[in-house]
């Protein structure tokens, strides 16, 4: 990495990002604290690669808009939230390989008992699996914007970074071993559905696995509703978000009311009818 960098870390997230020397960021990307500190860094590696942005700034609020506006269960407020939507390249590792599984599962059969046991083996070939390498963002987030497309993939230099980018936790042997759990665990449930398992369990063999590392593009953003900081992530190929959007109570027990007057209504309308009609019996 370049000397004309540095890092800057948040004290209350672990968030770290990588950006020139000096440029100033009063808050964390990740969660909107204003606890950072900046530091002299050299001699990260950074990946070889990145994807491009895809999805313009104004387009990705209007993303936010749109949700905040999707659901009659999100409080009237949120559509007005301020969100602070920072572009930032998020290191991941991108896996392709061969996954062979050994099972044996008690399916459903015709049977006494209804089911009886089977065995198998399968091998499946797989690209694209990808192992966040943040420490700010957590599989689950990634999961939920993906896929990104690695088609139009650039060189990555530091010192020509489009956005700020977040500095890598793992090593190479940390994420193989997160992917090899991630297509282990993808293959044996495919398998399960496939002949119906009642139980299910597998031993699974790796090869020609290959992990690249790579910088993908997202938008990070912090709200604060009531006093308190919500987090949103969106692909910034795709457009696809995820994030924390509070429910308003006050509707959900409203609407819980008004069916409550409804089935109360129903009730109480059988219950003339079944009494009108035993008058005439």
């Amino acid at each position: 990495m370049s000397a004309e960098l540095q890092a800057v870390s948040c004290q209350s997230c672990g968030g770290a990002v990588a950006m020139p020397a000096g440029a100033p960021h009063p808050r964390c990307l990740f969660c909107g604290s204003e606890a950072v500190v900046a530091s002299r860094t050299e001699n990260i590696e950074a990946p070889g690669t990145f994807l491009p942005f895809e999805v313009a700034p104004d387009a990705a609020q209007e993303v936010f808009r749109d949700k905040a506006q999707a659901s009659i269960w999100y409080p009237g407020d949120l559509r007005d939230a301020r969100l602070d939507l920072d572009q930032l390249l998020l290191p991941a590792w991108v896996w392709s390989g061969q996954v062979e599984t050994h099972w044996a599962a008690l399916v459903r059969a015709g049977t006494r008992s209804g089911k009886r046991p089977e065995t198998g083996q399968q091998a499946k070939r797989v690209s694209g699996v990808l192992v966040p390498s943040s420490s700010a963002i957590t599989r689950a987030e990634l999961n939920a914007i993906a896929p990104f497309s690695g088609e139009n993939a650039f060189i990555f230099r530091a010192e020509q970074a489009v956005a700020p980018f977040e500095l890598g936790k793992l090593t190479r042997s940390a994420a193989r071993q997160t992917a090899c759990d991630a297509l282990a665990e993808q293959h044996r449930a495919e398998l399960s559905r496939a002949v119906h398992a009642v139980k299910f369990a597998g031993s699974h063999l790796f090869r020609d696995l290959d992990g690249t590392p790579v910088l993908l593009p997202v938008y990070v953003g912090a709200y604060r509703r009531k006093g308190k900081l919500h987090r949103v992530v969106i692909n910034g190929q795709t457009g696809a978000i995820s994030g924390e959007f509070p429910k308003s109570w006050l509707r959900i027990g409203c609407a819980a009311l008004l069916v409550g007057f409804i089935l109360s209504g129903l009730l109480m309308a059988l219950t003339l009818m079944l009494w009108a009609a035993s008058m005439y019996l």
